[in-house]
């Protein structure tokens, strides 16, 4: 059963990797994702490549995040 699986997962060339362990356990490895933004980072990094984006501001206290909203509403 478990090298049914997996060998259809390979025929398939699925996203993760399936790795056949013994007759009976399948064990699925999913690839590594080394970058780790947050939404603000990955919308600055978009804004900056020429893609469009919705507007935002990044406020670091209450009294900014005052200012903001009041930039956004207009």
């Amino acid at each position: 059963m478990a090298a049914c699986v997996w060998w259809r997962a390979v025929q398939r060339g699925a996203q993760s990797e399936a790795v056949f362990l013994s007759r009976r356990k399948v064990v699925r490895e999913s690839p590594r994702r080394w970058l780790n933004l947050q939404e603000y980072q990955s919308k600055k990094l978009m804004q900056d490549s020429g893609v469009t984006v919705q507007r935002f501001f990044v406020a670091d206290n209450p009294t900014e995040a005052l200012e903001v909203a009041k930039r956004l509403s207009k």
